[in-house]
């Protein structure tokens, strides 16, 4: 969106400018809305388990 909006600005395209520039606004706004919190708590749950196994095992080792 961001090359389309530059690209319709370097050629003076006023209807192409506008429709990249709509574009880029209505990709910004999903990026706005969506939910990193949400998708935080899911890769910790996924991957939290594996990191403790892990650890355990590395404190295991280190005390033999």
């Amino acid at each position: 969106d961001i090359a389309n909006l530059v690209n319709a600005l370097g050629s003076s395209d006023s209807g192409a400018f506008d429709s990249a520039n709509a574009s880029l606004q209505t990709d910004t706004n999903k990026l706005a809305d969506f939910d990193y919190k949400a998708m935080s708590t899911k890769i910790e749950g996924f991957y939290q388990g594996l990191i403790d196994a892990y650890n355990s095992d590395i404190d295991k080792a280190n005390k033999a």
